[in-house]
C-alpha cells in the first residue's frame, strides 16, 4: 500500500503507515472473500488468521499507547482528566466491538471448513461479516488518527514518541520481536518502509521486502 507522502513529520506517524496497512489487508480479504471458492477456503482462513494475530497485537499496544494520555503533571485538572477517561472508555468499547466481529468472522471460516464446501449464501455470510469487521476496524483507526495521536503528539517529544513506536512494532515478548514489522514491511511502499527505517536502526533487523 501507499501513503500520499514517504516523509513522516513525527515518530509517531509510523503507527498512521501501519495502521493503513492493517486497514488496506483488510481490503483485500474482504475482496478475497467475494471470489472465494472451495480451493481458496483454508488459504483465506490462514491469511485471515495471520491479519487477526497483528490485528489483536496492534489493538493491544494502541490502547497502551492511548493510556499515556493521562499527563501526570501541573496540566492535569478535573475536567481534562474525565474527558481523557471518557476517550479511553469510548476507545475500549470500539475495541470489544471489533474482537466480537473479529470472532464472527473466524466462527464462519471454521463452520464452513467443517462442511467442505462453499456456496453462495456461505459467500455472502462471510463478506457481511468481514465488511462489519473493517468497518468497526476502520471506525477505530480513525479515531486514534483523529483524536489519540495528534494529542500525544503534541504532548511527547520525538525521543518519547519514538519509544512508544519501538513498544508497537518490537515485540519484546516474542521469540521473533520483529514479526509484527516484518508484516507491516511487506505491505507498505517502498518509500515509506525507508521513512519508517529511518527511526530506528533496530528496525533493519526486520525481514524487508525484497530490494527494499
Amino acid at each position: 500500500m501507499s501513503t500520499d507522502s514517504s516523509a513522516l513529520s513525527a515518530p509517531l506517524d509510523a503507527i498512521n503507515l501501519a495502521g493503513a496497512a492493517l486497514v488496506a489487508e483488510g481490503e483485500r480479504l474482504g475482496a478475497a472473500a467475494s471470489g472465494l471458492r472451495d480451493e481458496g477456503l483454508q488459504r483465506l482462513r490462514g491469511a485471515f488468521q495471520e491479519w487477526a494475530s497483528v490485528l489483536i497485537y496492534f489493538n493491544e499496544k494502541e490502547g497502551e499507547i492511548a493510556s499515556k494520555l493521562r499527563v501526570d503533571d501541573n496540566r492535569r485538572s478535573s475536567e481534562k482528566d474525565a474527558v481523557i477517561e471518557t476517550i479511553l472508555a469510548f476507545l475500549g468499547d470500539e475495541v470489544a466491538s471489533l474482537m466480537d466481529r473479529l470472532q464472527d468472522v473466524l466462527a464462519v471460516l471454521d463452520e464452513e471448513i467443517g462442511s467442505g464446501g462453499v456456496i453462495e449464501r456461505t459467500r455472502q455470510h462471510l463478506e457481511g461479516r468481514l465488511l462489519a469487521l473493517r468497518v468497526a476496524q476502520e471506525d477505530h483507526r480513525d479515531h486514534m488518527e483523529a483524536i489519540v495521536l495528534p494529542l500525544l503528539r503534541s504532548r511527547l517529544g520525538e525521543r518519547r514518541q519514538l519509544e512508544l513506536v519501538r513498544g508497537v512494532l518490537v515485540d519484546t515478548l516474542s521469540d521473533d520481536p520483529y514479526w509484527v514489522l516484518s508484516w507491516v514491511a511487506k505491505r507498505l511502499d517502498p518509500r515509506d518502509w525507508q521513512a519508517v527505517l529511518g527511526l530506528d536502526p533496530e528496525f533493519a533487523k526486520a525481514s524487508s521486502p525484497t530490494g527494499q
